[in-house]
Formats: C-alpha cells, sequence, structure tokens
C-alpha cells in the first residue's frame, strides 16, 4: 500500500522525463494537452463532460497535479517556442469528498493509496499555481485554459472562471483538513470498511 515511495516516485521521474522529451520534439502548430488539479478530484470524468472535444487533437497529454509553478511555467513556455500551443485543463472539487470518495474509494477498489498529507499538498500546490500560469499565459491566445467546478461529480461538473477559482480557499490545507480526514480514516479502518495496508498507505 505505499504507493509513494515504491510506485509514484519512479513514474515521476519516467514521466517527466518522456514529457521533456515529447516537448523537444514538437512541431510548429502542435498542441500539447495538461490536466492538473488534486488526485481524487475526479479530473478525468470532469474534463470529458465539460470538453468532449479534449485530447483529440493533441500532440501528447500530461496529466498530473502541476504542483509546482516555477516548473510549469517552464514547461509552457518551452512548447510556445517550439511554436505550439497548450490547452490547461484545472479541476477541482470538494477537500473532503475528494478525500473520502476520491482518494479513499480508489484505495478500496484498486488498493492503491496516497498519502493524506501528499493529498492536501496537491490541492493546495495545484491551486496556487493555476492561479500564478493563468495570470502570465492566459494574456496569449496560444494558452486556452479551462477551469473546471467537479463539486457535483461527472456530468454536472461546469466550466468557471479564475475568479471562482480564487474564490476557493485552498491554503494551510493540512492545518485546517489532516486531523479531520485521519480521525475519518481511523474510523473506516475500526469499523473494518478498510484493511490496516489501506489504512496504513493513507495515513503514512
Amino acid at each position: 500500500g505505499n504507493e509513494a515511495q515504491s510506485v509514484h516516485e519512479p513514474v515521476s521521474e519516467l514521466a517527466n522525463y518522456l514529457k521533456d522529451k515529447r516537448i523537444t520534439e514538437l512541431k510548429p502548430g502542435d498542441m500539447v494537452e495538461w490536466t492538473s488539479g488534486a488526485p481524487g478530484h475526479g479530473k478525468g470524468t470532469a474534463i470529458k463532460a465539460v470538453r468532449p472535444e479534449a485530447f483529440k487533437d493533441m500532440a501528447f497529454g500530461y496529466d498530473s497535479v502541476m504542483g509546482n509553478p516555477v516548473k510549469t511555467s517552464a514547461d509552457l513556455q518551452s512548447v510556445l517556442d517550439k511554436g505550439g500551443s497548450n490547452a490547461i485543463d484545472y479541476v477541482f472539487r470538494d477537500i473532503e469528498a475528494g478525500w473520502k470518495e476520491g482518494i479513499i474509494g480508489r484505495a478500496v477498489r484498486t488498493r492503491r493509496t496516497l498519502p493524506l498529507r501528499v493529498y492536501l499538498d496537491g490541492a493546495e500546490t495545484s491551486w496556487k499555481t493555476i492561479q500564478t500560469n493563468h495570470k502570465i499565459f492566459s494574456p496569449d491566445p496560444r494558452n486556452r485554459f479551462t477551469l473546471i467546478d467537479n463539486r457535483i461529480r461527472g456530468e454536472l461538473a461546469k466550466k468557471v472562471t479564475i475568479e471562482d477559482v480564487k474564490k476557493m480557499d485552498f491554503t494551510n490545507l493540512i492545518e485546517k483538513y489532516y486531523k479531520k480526514l485521519e480521525n475519518h480514516t481511523e474510523e473506516l479502518f475500526k469499523a473494518g470498511k478498510i484493511s490496516k495496508d489501506i489504512r496504513d498507505g493513507l495515513l503514512q
């Protein structure tokens, strides 16, 4: 159940290597599709509901939390420097629902766990990154940002503005939510609804 150490880091390194390689191979006019937002926030389902044409005409797509504003800026600029364009889809949902339904739900189905601290950090950093890069890159028509509110799940997800995103208070999430979500996870374990391996992976 220790996904962060045994799976996530090596996969992230490989994904970053492949992403950088694909950027160097871009041709003028190519479009790169970037998806961002916290794990468990339903990016794939929400993007398909709001923008069915997503992923169809891309040179390649990259799915990530997008938690580093400086690295994201460099990636977006690298695509522009190759004569390409960027489609950036950011998805958010309620923090508690993302943990309970998204992360724990996935862990029960697949036995893939994500530590609570990593989840909360991802929600906060992706929220900050999208605001930073929207400000820098949205004036250029080669960059298209789609911001999606997925608090009402799936097909009812809706497109929103950057001002709507700013109204979400995704700051100090560990301080605000860690204890509450830790207690919820412990209660599920004590009730026999999740195994010890899953509990340990979520709360490592």
